[in-house]
């Protein structure tokens, strides 16, 4: 316990800030610091009497902190200059990488206003690299030094250095592929950027490629492809597993025992011929893998009856999952196949079912009444109308899922062809045909025979960590790929490159962070501490006059920062 007491020696008082301690039961003195006397003491106190605040500057510090601390860690910056060109002036390529990357991470914003961005945090002041430095033009001149082998020899060498220092297992991966928009114009002879299948729908813009393998532990990607945006899916896997097959045992130092998910969009026959490599050349390694199937590729086995199959020990919540296991020629091969029964999954395609024919038969009813009233007028005005052109709208309403098979149609036509009538009823029969067979299924096939049901399901299921990494590439506030507004195919490789590898840093964070008992997605991690803000108060015009200090963030910001030691290592 602390305290003040007086001391009179001389006549003159005199203070000593004393602490006590029980030792052995009784109180004794440990410590005694002399302050002084009362005038002493009253000057002191006057002296650092703080007046009003002359104004602060708030500087981003928890979440630019955290992608920083860990590229200082990995040495990213030399390891990024040993891989990409040198230059005989100005800052190195691996620092304006790193820059670049760190803003992606946290607040994606465009290469001219990144000095801005740039000048607002405490990358200033642990750089020490003035903004006039980061103008938008020396960004230009940088990206277009990198090129395709710069970023290829840096990726293994970061593989290598990723797969050493954390654990990884490599023994897994997950594949699939995505696409960007871009506001390219479409007189621009870009070879990436093409008009193709977009996924967000904008089929009015150009689309860029990228197609991924994620680990599953880790989410992150172990290997990318930026390519055209209408090369079909096929195409684009043939191109991956030939490129996994030449790069894994250099990554990873292993030659086999790799499994691939994939689905059942790359179900193809050339495909697993080429994951399955030849046997007898080592270099070319066969891979076992895990796909989606399509329920019209095992119609033989959707009238199994349930009793047949067997629980699948997955836990879904109260959902009890039941699996049908046989083999089966699939592709010209004996593979072990698996349909899988979800009484959820039933439910959901079962509403969507009924909605769909709700939808469907509004539409026909409406259709119905149009004709009914055109026929019942004795004039005709407007385009005639014809056995073929109701046949067309028919088979536009009857597009949705299942739905030509559910309605009955006729088109009845009276004594003036001009005036068709339609009939049309549900086919009850049929769609309680269709709940039996289709619904609540899903199937899979796979080449690793020795694997139990639930190992085959829980690997496809898996996929759901690279959909996780594409919807954070396109998240809008952390890590985003858009908007593309690079004009030239080198630019959008470079741009998609910094990309991928803040996405990694922050892959690795959360990784880190796992283990320290702190589990949370990457968005959540980045928001948390971008709350936590370096402030400058400002009292007078010396050095004494400043008071620097954080803001106050959230428990799991405070966690971060003190398991990771940012405010000892960064605060000053």
């Amino acid at each position: 316990m602390a305290s003040i007491i007086k001391k009179t020696i001389k006549g003159n008082a005199y203070y000593y800030l004393v602490e006590t301690k029980r030792v052995d039961g009784k109180p004794k003195r440990v410590s005694q610091v002399y302050l002084g006397s009362a005038e002493t003491i009253l000057k002191r106190l006057e002296s650092q009497k703080i007046g009003p605040a002359l104004y602060s500057e708030i500087e981003a510090f928890g979440d630019v902190c955290l992608i920083y601390d860990l590229a200082e860690r990995l040495s990213l910056v030399e390891m990024l200059d040993n891989c990409l060109p040198k230059r005989n002036q100005g800052l190195s390529l691996g620092t304006y990488t790193l820059i670049a990357v760190i803003n992606r991470a946290v607040s994606p914003t465009s290469k001219v206003n990144i000095s801005k961005w740039y000048s607002k945090t405490i990358l200033q002041k642990l750089m020490g690299i003035p903004k006039s430095q980061l103008s938008c033009q020396r960004f230009w001149d940088n990206m277009n030094t990198i090129e395709d082998e710069h970023i290829m020899l840096f990726e293994e060498t970061f593989l290598e250095t990723v797969l050493s220092e954390y654990s990884v297992d490599t023994s897994r991966l997950i594949y699939d592929a995505t696409n960007f928009f871009t506001f390219l114009s479409s007189e621009n002879e870009s070879e990436l950027a093409k008009r193709g299948h977009s996924k967000e729908n904008r089929t009015n813009l150009k689309i860029v490629g990228l197609s991924m393998m994620i680990t599953p532990d880790l989410n992150m990607p172990l290997l990318y492809d930026v390519y055209p945006g209408n090369t079909g899916d096929s195409v684009e896997f043939k191109k991956m597993i030939i490129k996994m097959k030449e790069r894994y045992t250099k990554i990873t130092g292993n030659l086999a025992d790799i499994t691939i998910s994939f689905d059942r969009g790359n179900n193809a026959e050339d495909n697993l011929n080429l994951l399955e490599g030849d046997k007898d050349d080592n270099k070319n390694f066969p891979f076992y893998y895990v796909g989606g199937l399509k329920l019209n590729q095992i119609s033989d086995l959707l009238d199994i009856p349930k009793t047949q199959y067997s629980r699948l020990d997955i836990e879904r919540g109260e959902t009890k999952i039941k699996v049908y296991r046989t083999q089966q020629n699939i592709f010209d091969r004996y593979l072990t196949v698996l349909v899988t029964f979800d009484p959820h999954l039933f439910r959901k395609h079962r509403h969507t079912f009924q909605e769909n024919i709700e939808k469907t038969e509004s539409e026909l009813k409406s259709l119905q009444s149009q004709l009914a009233t055109r026929a019942a007028k004795e004039k005709l005005k407007g385009k005639p109308m014809t056995e073929d052109s109701v046949q067309n709208r028919l088979n536009a309403i009857l597009e949705r899922k299942h739905m030509k098979k559910v309605f009955d149609t006729e088109i009845v036509i009276g004594a003036d062809p001009k005036k068709p009538l339609i009939k049309f009823s549900i086919n009850k029969k049929e769609s309680a045909a269709l709940e039996g067979m289709l619904f609540g299924k899903r199937a899979f096939f796979t080449n690793r025979h020795e694997w139990t049901n639930e190992e085959i399901v829980s690997a496809y299921d898996s996929s759901w960590h690279v959909e996780s990494a594409f919807r954070q590439l396109k998240d809008t506030d952390y890590l985003s790929v858009r908007p593309l507004y690079h004009w030239t195919d080198q630019k959008i490789k470079v741009h998609i490159f910094f990309c991928i590898l803040a996405y990694r840093l922050c892959c690795l964070l959360r990784q880190e962070l796992k283990s320290l008992g702190i589990n949370i997605t990457i968005n959540k991690m980045i928001e948390s501490l971008s709350m936590i803000k370096k402030v400058i108060t400002v009292f007078g015009t010396s050095d004494s006059d400043i008071i620097i200090s954080l803001s106050k963030g959230d428990d799991i910001a405070e966690c971060i920062l003190e398991k990771l030691q940012l405010r000892r290592k960064y605060l000053s």
